[in-house]
């Protein structure tokens, strides 16, 4: 099996070249890379290397994940999370191979306090939302084999983030303050890989569970997050998938100890 990987260099790019080395030969760009385009503000340059390298499976994890930025540069940011997102799919169309690619919860507007299920229909707040919420919406008008993972408050050891904030700001300062009503579970880059691998391999064997699905740790927390609802239920996605997500703690208690170290 070939593996196309986009976005290597991610948090979650990171962790996919390990859960997904097990499932063939991987090939993983970034947007630097030289040999192959993986530049996502170059959509043609990705379709020229889709169809260079004809892949079986095609992984997504390259975005425009600056929400307050992307506001200044909508035209970037949907380039980035929408058109080039929309000509993989095309291509992996063409091949006939699967598309996988990662969402958000930010494709919601935040209300209410119960979990948000896959179908409810999208209210994007932010430039963000919006362009991410069109991307999906191009792979699932594409024909594409394709499985989206809808995720939310993404951490890592490796590379910036909210917890990886914290424990900066602690060394720094006597007392942090940080906005507290705001729901959702913190999700391990290295959960999203393996669920990643373990569903790739399910649908190779069941074609017909293609599509979209919310995939967090499970439990819920409030750190300075927005919006301010960010629960995705995942019943489907354990459930399809034959899966029983971890609470989120076991995973920022593995990071911290590695962080930490």
């Amino acid at each position: 099996m070939n593996i196309l990987l986009f976005g290597k260099g991610g948090q979650v790019g990171w962790e996919l070249q390990r859960s997904l080395s097990v499932l063939g030969q991987v090939t993983a760009l970034d947007f630097d890379s030289t040999e192959h385009c993986g530049d996502f503000s170059n959509p043609a340059g990705l379709a020229d290397t889709v169809r260079a390298l004809r892949p079986d499976i095609i992984v997504n994890a390259a975005a425009h994940t600056a929400v307050d930025k992307a506001e200044s540069e909508p035209d970037l940011a949907r380039t980035l999370n929408a058109t080039a997102p929309g000509v993989l799919a095309q291509e992996a169309a063409r091949l006939g191979a699967w598309l996988v690619h990662y969402s958000t919860d930010y494709v919601f507007d935040g209300s209410g306090t119960r979990p948000w299920v896959e179908t409810d229909a999208p209210a994007p707040l932010s430039v963000y939302g919006r362009t991410k919420w069109e991307g999906e919406q191009l792979i699932a008008q594409s024909g594409a084999k394709h499985l989206i993972l809808r995720t939310s408050w993404v951490y890592a050891a490796r590379g910036g983030n909210f917890a990886k904030t914290m424990l900066r700001l602690a060394q720094e300062r006597e007392r942090l303050t940080v906005i507290d009503d705001q729901w959702g579970a913190p999700t391990g880059a290295d959960l999203l890989a393996d669920v990643t691998a373990h569903a790739i391999r399910h649908l190779q064997q069941c074609p017909q569970d293609a599509g979209l699905y919310h995939c967090v740790a499970a439990g819920e927390t409030n750190p300075a997050r927005r919006p301010h609802n960010s629960r995705l239920n995942t019943q489907k996605l354990q459930a399809t998938f034959g899966l029983t997500l971890p609470h989120w703690q076991q995973g920022v208690a593995r990071m911290l100890q590695e962080a930490l170290a």
